[in-house]
């Protein structure tokens, strides 16, 4: 009899071991939450080119939010993420052609396409899967504003006079964006790294491969 309770006792932890490991996997792979439809846009690319959502649509896209001017977050951090961010996504088959990596500018007023370009470059974006956006400045508002829920994008004015430049304060925060046009995170560029964002979008590329 204890033979048989010992041997009960082991199955049932067995059994308990088994489901904890299919609820840390299931938990690992836990869909990231839909939170809003992308904003509708038509803005113009670095190659002078109009580019809408329509033309990403069917793929994964990554979002951040930059001027070629910035004197510190942009070239620092954002920018240097975005191209480690590339450089996986390259290195990663599974990702060809699946996969849309966008810089919207928030200084319309001198971020024209030949700037954006050859900031680009300066970053070595590929232009076949890194697009530099740029649009109005009331565009710009509301996407920011209205479209990504990130933040309006203010420059703030010194006195007349001054020789101080003006600056541009922005939101640090990417989006990203699934196959369908649905907004599914917008983290802090600080909270996520680029490994985690290419997890992601890994996720969501099969997730829409699995729906098909």
């Amino acid at each position: 009899m204890q033979q048989r309770t010992r041997r009960m006792v082991g199955w049932i932890s067995a059994l308990a071991v088994g489901l904890g490991l299919l609820a840390a996997c299931g938990s690992a792979s836990q869909a990231l939450p839909v939170y809003w439809n992308a904003p509708n846009f038509t803005l113009t690319d670095q190659d002078g080119q109009r580019v809408s959502t329509g033309d990403l649509a069917g793929r994964v896209w990554l979002v951040n939010f930059i001027y070629t001017t910035c004197p510190d977050v942009c070239p620092t951090e954002l920018m240097p993420k975005m191209r480690k961010v590339q450089e996986l996504v390259k290195a990663d088959a599974s990702l060809a052609g699946k996969v849309q990596l966008v810089s919207i500018s928030v200084d319309p007023a001198n971020d024209t396409p030949p700037v954006l370009k050859a900031y680009g470059q300066l970053f070595d974006a590929d232009p076949a899967m890194w697009r530099f956006l740029v649009g109005t400045e009331q565009e710009t508002v509301d996407l920011l504003q209205t479209g990504f829920k990130v933040g309006l994008a203010q420059r703030h004015s010194h006195e007349p006079g001054s020789d101080a430049s003006s600056d541009i304060n922005h939101s640090t925060r990417f989006a990203l964006v699934d196959a369908q046009g649905r907004v599914r995170g917008t983290p802090l560029s600080s909270d996520e790294t680029a490994e985690q964002f290419v997890e992601d979008m890994r996720n969501l590329v099969n997730e829409e491969s699995g729906r098909k």
